[in-house]
């Protein structure tokens, strides 16, 4: 791991100066391919913007392993565990981070969510103007950095409405599976066309929300509700009917690639 780091002037003291939070530290993080950081057991007691400068990976968000990639931001608040590892590329995080009594509060009056994808390139400019600020330490520099972490948390949530549009694509499309899984002429297709929604601004939504494809989806509640009625005892060719799979071949083969075992040996077993 290769790291470079500022903190304030006379750092860990707070500041006198009365500021809505304190500027802590900024810098960059390079992790090569497969490298790890870890903090376990250490309590980071400050609000960390980490934005990712290039590469990809994955991050420990709200103690979830989810994966990142260039342009994405990831919020991290005090007391939270960490875990960053990159991936085939390395990773390289671009970060600031502050302190004090109201730091948390002030990130969450911005109700982002703790990821925020593809936000795009980090503003460099704006990180090296919180650097120089820290280095100078003095009440006026230690407001005017206050004025460029505003300014990069605002960047950062330049993509919060798109967010919240994918958010909800992805429910309607769920909902909407739900609803139609049954069906065997039910695929994404005929969904989005039923949405009005074109099928790659669906992939796109469901990407940014970590949740896979729209098909995957799609055959991953059709399998769910396969095997709850195999489990209560239905017979084989009216689970797959039941299920929306038009071809009980490869309704067998889409079983037993999940559970090691086909349809009729699995509802024999749980009976």
């Amino acid at each position: 791991m290769d790291f470079f780091l500022v903190r304030r002037r006379g750092f860990p003291a707070i500041p006198t100066v009365p500021l809505p939070f304190y500027p802590r530290s900024a810098g960059r993080t390079r992790l090569a391919p497969g490298g790890e950081e870890r903090a376990d057991g250490v309590v980071k007691p400050f609000v960390e913007l980490a934005w990712i400068e290039s590469g990809g990976g994955r991050m420990l968000v709200e103690e979830q392993e989810r994966r990142i990639s260039a342009g994405d931001v990831v919020i991290f608040y005090p007391r939270a565990p960490r875990l960053n590892i990159a991936g085939k590329a390395g990773l390289v995080v671009r970060w600031l981070a502050f302190d004090g009594d109201n730091a948390e509060s002030w990130m969450r009056s911005y109700g982002y969510g703790s990821l925020l994808p593809g936000v795009g390139t980090p503003p460099e400019s704006a990180f090296k103007r919180y650097e120089r600020a820290l280095v100078s330490g003095t009440s006026r520099e230690l407001r005017r950095a206050v004025t460029t972490a505003t300014e990069v948390v605002e960047q950062a949530g330049a993509g919060v409405a798109g967010e919240v549009a994918d958010s909800n694509l992805v429910t309607e499309y769920i909902t909407a599976v739900e609803r139609l899984f049954s069906d065997p002429g039910a695929d994404v297709n005929t969904i989005c066309a039923e949405l009005k929604i074109h099928r790659a601004t669906l992939s796109r939504a469901f990407r940014n929300a970590g949740r896979g494809t729209p098909g995957a989806y799609l055959r991953e509640i059709r399998l769910e509700h396969a095997l709850e009625f195999l489990a209560a005892g239905c017979p084989v060719a009216e689970v797959a009917h039941r299920c929306g799979f038009w071809n009980a071949s490869y309704f067998s083969q889409a079983v037993k690639r999940i559970t090691g075992l086909p349809p009729g040996k699995l509802r024999s077993l749980q009976q």
